[in-house]
């Protein structure tokens, strides 16, 4: 313990010295009401539950308990062997705490079952002589057990003069009242046997006839004193004994013989002869002296004695009768009393005060004051005393002399003790500050006597004042703090609240005290607060925290953080509740706002991760664990490196943390491989997240699977390619078929001049014609590539047009490739072209026989399949809905991903150079295209190739259909001069069928667009039989220019050509039936033909 704490645990022992405490207890002089007095107010002052007092008598080991308080206690201890715990027995240290107690010790269960937890013991010393012990049960915090030892280490030994002197004075007043009776019962003897004597004399003398009576009386009064209890001699003028007692005997330790022996001197050490006949002198003249001496035992004891001596003279011999009582017990407790006197004196010479009795008069007449004065007055005890150099009334402030007085005088009319408080002059001028307890005494006069104890206080008045100040500062601060405090009554009222609670509920601070903790606690947590106080009132708990909704005045809700202690008094009682309410609205806005973020976040379909700087993951949203398979336990507190595919090489990522780690922002895709192995690519968002100090604390990465995406936009990328290329195709097939038909009409212009016998001209010119139906097949296949052909729909079982295929397939593949075959078992309906498809069927045979130089198996299957909304949205070109999937499969080398990207491509073929053109594929997939269908390929290196060709399920789609051919006639056929207009961009086409139509006898005009066409048509009132036009024009198609001619002539013929047809009929919303389609380049006799073939009607 510091020596501040000691300071203060000193100034408390002097306030209970200075107190009533010592004074009453000083007053006491019956030991019981003394131990009673000092174990109740011991028990105030520790606040122990018990207190045990303990006597010990003579110095010995034995000692028993005095007084127990309270005393409904004493039963409940009184079988306990407590006397265990004397200091006489048990010097050494005693745990504290009943758990500190060794499990042998004989004490601890019976401690237990007695409800002991705790106790303290505590010697009393009176000098350096142990008078007793106090034991202190359950105390309230045995952690300051310190302050209590060190309290009454201070006040113990005022405790034990009080004790002592207390048991002094009864032992004195005992002894005194002992020696009182014994000196009167023996003066009473003595004069009854002096009297008896005289009587027994007068009667010997004047009645000798009685002398039988006298000596009875004789004996008698002999036989009182040889027994009576004091020791009494017959004493001759030389000193020596003519007679002792019994009791004499026992006190000397003689016999009677030896003691009859000796003489006074024998016995009385501090006796000569002389002073024995000098006090025999004394004896005579006053003829009883009563006086103190000392006797000495045979064994050289000495012990005082009380002497009570008479001279008497019988049958004419004088000599002292004397009695003599053993003052042993009788001087020591004198001397007792008057140690405990001195020691009482030095006590309050010593006490930080000044114990006084005054009279009641106006002055205040001191009689008694203790040194204490001088230190407090700076007057000596003799200055005051009888107001010898001044009063004390006059040291009293002018100011306070009135109040002093009224309220002592109130008192003393009441018979009750008074505590004042008031200011004093000193000696030096000094104005001190002094507090008097006192009472009123009647003395024997019956005159008022005031006694009591003052203390100087004038520190803790300056403290008091510097307290006052230090409030006065703490409510300043206490009405500046940004938190809410609250003063709350022990029945959940308010008291005082500061200016932050005010503000926080929009009240003053006068408008909140006296409400109900109820009229400003939400309803759904009311309940749970009032638990929470009564708990803290009851002293169930220590303190709470919780989150309470406040009632704001206006009737809106406030959040706030409370944390409330319970404030006790000085006695430990509860005395308030101290509530501390930190807002925590905004807060509470905030985490709203904060959970709604983390909602979104956690049902956001992208993937958040948020990682340290080290790349450590600490967060994953429920996407992520989806995405990747990882859970969230599995993922947090590895490395982000857990997802690395190895597509990227060091350099993309140190690019990509250099970006990081210099604060910036990076966007880019990331190939990831998922828990499964799988890889995925995600178009990220990485940002870093900075403190206030603006360090970087964390990264934050948003990311979106784009993996089907990208898979779609490959697709979308590869179809508008196929798109342009087939755009591109169709547009050179067109020219192109322009340019074959200007050779193959002119070869065959060239062929009808010639003669038979021409053989080498008409070789040369077949060879031309050879030529250009060969260079025909190809722009047919580009057609068929870019949709660009005329299509004839039918409706057909799939499996059945498969069949029928099988002859040609099994005529190409050779003998080395094995065909296997799986049909559905039901019909596979669809809408098709049977010879596209056949065509189909007959390019990818060819292929995979290519693809299996060695032998293999060739593999068609068919069947219906149906597609989800969901499949659909895993790929591009699937569709949801029903089809018909045709599959061909071959066992060869197989083909690589980059070869699977390009096979569609025109003129693009893996085969050695003039082995294939690169165009049929490309057919395939232009003529699928055209049947709204799809192909999808699956191929590895080595692992042979799947074609799986999909197709609309029962979609009725009109048939469309060309002339056939039929026999015609040649050249020379009749025309019956039937007008034909001619309508051709291209002038060496214009000129092929204007000079071989009129050749067959037609009447021809011709125009190079539909504009000029419509012109002549006009001109000449539509005197036509026969439209015979180009589709690709200048400005208006010829499908339009026809619509537009047979609205004019209903019966007018229409024939169009061209390299492709069927869209742009469809487009000009035409019926396909409507007109016949020549494909280019057409031979000349199939075109004469179909002229006869469509005007014959007309003939």
């Amino acid at each position: 313990m510091n020596t501040a704490t000691n300071n203060t645990e000193k100034e408390k022992a002097a306030m209970w010295v200075s107190s009533s405490f010592l004074t009453d207890l000083i007053a006491l002089d019956s030991p019981d009401k003394m131990a009673e007095h000092l174990s109740e107010q011991l028990c105030k002052m520790s606040k122990a539950e018990t207190v045990i007092f303990f006597l010990h008598a003579n110095r010995q080991e034995k000692c028993e308990s005095y007084f127990i308080f309270p005393p409904l206690q004493t039963k409940q201890f009184e079988h306990l062997p407590l006397s265990t715990f004397c200091h006489m027995r048990l010097p050494d240290s005693v745990p504290l705490t009943l758990s500190e107690f060794s499990e042998d010790h004989p004490l601890k269960i019976p401690l237990a079952q007695a409800g002991v937890k705790n106790l303290m013991r505590i010697p009393v010393h009176s000098g350096r002589n142990l008078i007793g012990s106090l034991l202190l049960i359950n105390l309230p915090d045995p952690n300051k057990s310190s302050e209590t030892c060190a309290m009454m280490a201070v006040i113990g030994p005022t405790l034990g003069l009080a004790i002592q002197n207390c048991f002094a004075h009864q032992k004195i007043q005992e002894q005194k009242d002992s020696l009182e009776q014994l000196i009167k019962a023996r003066t009473t003897e003595l004069e009854t046997a002096n009297q008896e004597l005289i009587d027994s004399r007068r009667a010997a003398l004047n009645m000798m006839e009685d002398a039988v009576l006298a000596k009875e009386k004789l004996e008698m009064t002999q036989f009182s004193i040889d027994n009576a209890s004091d020791s009494a001699f017959w004493i001759d003028k030389d000193g020596s004994f003519s007679y002792v007692n019994k009791a004499a005997c026992q006190s000397l330790g003689y016999s009677q013989d030896e003691l009859l022996k000796l003489s006074v001197v024998d016995i009385d050490p501090f006796y000569d002869i002389q002073g024995w006949k000098k006090h025999w002198d004394q004896i005579q003249k006053s003829r009883s002296t009563f006086s103190e001496r000392f006797h000495k035992t045979k064994e050289g004891h000495i012990f005082p004695v009380e002497i009570h001596s008479n001279t008497i003279t019988f049958q004419g011999k004088t000599t002292v009768f004397a009695f003599a009582h053993d003052i042993s017990n009788r001087k020591a407790a004198e001397q007792e009393l008057t140690l405990s006197r001195n020691r009482f004196s030095t006590l309050l010479s010593n006490l930080p005060g000044m114990a006084y009795l005054c009279e009641n008069d106006k002055n205040w007449t001191m009689r008694f004051i203790s040194d204490g004065a001088t230190k407090i007055t700076g007057y000596t005890a003799e200055d005051l005393i009888n107001n010898k150099t001044i009063s004390y009334k006059e040291l009293i402030h002018p100011e306070d002399r009135n109040m002093v007085s009224n309220q002592i005088q109130a008192s003393l009319n009441d018979h009750r003790h008074f505590e004042i408080e008031y200011r004093i002059i000193t000696r030096e001028g000094e104005e001190r500050w002094l507090w008097e307890r006192g009472i009123g005494r009647r003395n024997e006069k019956n005159s008022m006597l005031v006694e009591g104890f003052i203390s100087d206080i004038t520190h803790r008045k300056e403290v008091q004042n510097a307290m006052k100040e230090s409030e006065a500062r703490f409510r300043g601060i206490y009405d500046s703090m940004a938190t809410g405090v609250a003063q709350v009554s022990l029945d959940f009222y308010i008291e005082t609240a500061n200016q932050a609670y005010c503000e926080m509920l929009g009240y003053t601070e006068k408008e909140l005290k006296g409400k109900h903790l109820s009229e400003i606690t939400a309803p759904e947590v009311l309940e749970k607060n009032l638990e929470l106080q009564k708990q803290l009132v009851d002293g169930k708990i220590e303190h709470f925290r919780m989150e309470k909704t406040f009632i704001h005045k206006t009737g809106e809700p406030v959040y706030g953080l409370l944390d409330a202690v319970l404030i006790r008094k000085p006695d430990g009682s509860p005395s308030y509740c101290l509530g501390n309410v930190v807002n925590i609205t905004d807060r509470k806005k905030a985490e709203s706002e904060l959970r709604r973020l983390s909602t979104a976040i956690e049902q956001s379909p992208e993937t958040v991760m948020i990682t340290n700087p080290k790349g450590i993951i600490e967060y994953v949203n429920p996407a992520f664990e989806n995405q990747t398979g990882y859970t969230r336990s599995e993922a947090i507190g590895k490395n982000t490196d857990i997802l690395r595919s190895g597509k990227h090489d060091d350099l993309f990522y140190t690019k990509m943390w250099d970006v990081l780690r210099a604060g910036n922002i990076w966007e880019g895709q990331l190939v990831n491989r998922r828990k499964d192995g799988q890889t995925y690519t995600e178009d990220a968002t990485i940002s870093p997240v900075r403190d206030e100090q603006n360090q970087i604390t964390h990264y934050v990465a948003v990311k979106r699977d784009i993996t089907q995406e990208l898979i779609r936009e490959e697709q979308m990328k590869q179809a508008q390619k196929m798109e342009v290329i087939g755009q591109l195709a169709g547009g050179i097939a067109h020219d192109f078929n322009n340019i074959l038909q200007s050779i193959l009409g002119f070869s065959e212009l060239l062929m009808f001049s010639l003669d038979e016998t021409e053989t080498q001209p008409r070789s040369n010119v077949q060879e031309i014609q050879k030529a250009t139906r060969h260079a025909a097949d190809l722009t047919r296949q580009l057609l068929a590539f870019s949709r660009k052909q005329a299509v004839e729909f039918t409706s057909m079982n799939l499996s059945d047009t498969v069949k029928n295929t099988l002859s040609f397939v099994t005529s190409v593949i050779g003998e080395n490739i094995q065909i296997e075959t799986v049909f559905a078992p039901d019909p596979v309906p669809v809408n098709a072209d049977p010879r596209q498809i056949e065509r189909a069927i007959l390019n990818m045979a060819i292929n995979a026989r290519d693809a299996m130089p060695d032998g293999g198996v060739l593999t068609l299957k068919t069947e219906p399949i149906s597609f989800t909304k969901e499949d659909s949205e895993q790929s591009l070109q699937t569709r949801a809905g029903d089809f018909a999937c045709l599959s061909i499969s071959d066992t060869g080398t197989g083909m690589s991903p980059k070869t699977i990207k390009r096979i569609f491509e025109p003129f693009f073929s893996t085969k050695d150079p003039g082995k294939g053109t690169g165009l049929g594929l490309a057919a395939i997939y232009g003529i699928i295209q055209d049947h709204k269908g799809w192909i999808n390929v699956y191929s590895e290196p080595g692992h042979g190739s799947t074609f799986k060709i999909y197709l609309p399920l029962k979609t009725g789609i009109p048939a469309q259909t060309t002339v056939t051919s039929q026999s015609g006639s040649d050249l020379n056929s009749e025309s019956n001069n039937q007008r034909i207009l001619i309508v051709e961009d291209d002038l060496a086409i214009r000129t092929l069928a204007k000079s071989a139509l009129h050749k067959a006898g037609y009447q021809v005009e011709s125009a190079p667009d539909a504009e000029e066409a419509e012109k002549i048509f006009d001109e000449q009132n539509g005197a036509f039989d026969l439209l015979f036009s180009d589709i690709v024009l200048p400005g208006k198609n010829g499908a339009e220019l026809a619509a537009k001619l047979t609205e004019k002539k209903p019966n007018l013929q229409v024939i169009l050509c061209s390299g492709y047809s069927g869209d742009r009929i469809r487009k000009a919303g035409i019926e396909p039936n409507s007109f016949c389609l020549l494909e280019k380049p057409f031979p000349i006799v199939k075109l004469l033909r179909m002229v006869h073939q469509v005007l014959a009607p007309v003939k």
